[in-house]
């Protein structure tokens, strides 16, 4: 039986990515700047590892179902009062990442490298790279209250 961190760097092969992969971040972070966001370091670099990857499965997850998503931040669209919410109240900088495409869940990392995910609560995935693995492997975050 393979690892979860094998799943996941197959996923990760299988949506584009490669060690060292540095997309070209200007158009995402261009359009986070003219909604108004403050971008971080945290989001440019994981914007320039993942940004633009395509993950296609659904059905069962780990723990919770997973739903196709794509990191592009302009999957959000302009209006993203949950995620505004949220960094008000966790007195974050949380920046938009993606959206998933069936439940339309909001998902966005802050300057820590915490990920989030926005449904019916908000729900802390992971830092960075686990938080990513928790969105495609389909693993339950923490609710945050």
């Amino acid at each position: 039986m393979f690892s979860r961190n094998h799943r996941f760097e197959k996923k990760l092969r299988q949506a584009g990515w490669y060690p060292g992969r540095e997309a070209d971040t200007s158009h995402w972070i261009s359009w986070l700047e003219n909604e108004g966001y403050e971008v971080h370091d945290a989001a440019a670099i994981f914007l320039a590892e993942y940004g633009g990857l395509i993950f296609t499965d659904s059905g069962p997850g780990i723990t919770v179902g997973r739903d196709p998503f794509a990191v592009d931040p302009r999957q959000v669209g302009s209006e993203c009062e949950i995620i505004e919410g949220w960094s008000e109240k966790l007195d974050k900088n949380i920046i938009p990442l993606g959206m998933t495409t069936q439940e339309m869940f909001e998902f966005g990392i802050d300057e820590d490298e915490n990920m989030y995910i926005f449904s019916h609560a908000c729900q802390f995935l992971g830092r960075g790279r686990d938080g990513l693995k928790a969105l495609v492997l389909g693993i339950e975050g923490k609710i945050i209250e």
